[in-house]
């Protein structure tokens, strides 16, 4: 725990780790500098991230300007409504636009598994 902590996690972050990740997890992410180190985390707690200097109720999520030539746009169909429907969403990029729809038998698909982790601020990439 000591090593996560002087490496800049956040108390939630930590908490997060301990609970889900191995021993070697822990050893790789201790490794790593917290890419949110700089945000003042000595107000959050093992429950919530709180980084100090970010007002959570006055923080508006925007856009980030990257250069890239595709749009932000709005699922055509919503992929929380597909898994409570007890369905599979599959998402795919067709170069200029992301689509989703619900898995059929015998549709084809590779599976890739990722972890994605909201900031305290709930951005995620540039589409947020």
């Amino acid at each position: 725990m000591k090593r996560l902590e002087i490496a800049g996690w956040c108390k939630a972050e930590i908490t997060r780790f301990l609970d889900d990740q191995s021993v070697e997890g822990l050893y790789y992410f201790g490794s790593l500098t917290s890419p949110r180190q700089d945000q003042g985390h000595g107000t959050c707690t093992e429950s919530a991230c709180t980084p100090a200097g970010i007002n959570q109720a006055k923080y508006k999520q925007k856009h980030e300007p990257h250069d890239h030539d595709y749009k932000c746009e709005s699922f055509s169909i919503d992929p929380e409504h597909i898994v409570k429907n007890g369905g599979i969403p599959l998402v795919s990029w067709s170069g200029s636009s992301i689509k989703v729809a619900k898995y059929k038998p015998g549709t084809k698909y590779v599976a890739i598994s990722l972890v994605l982790q909201f900031d305290s601020t709930k951005n995620l990439g540039p589409c947020n």
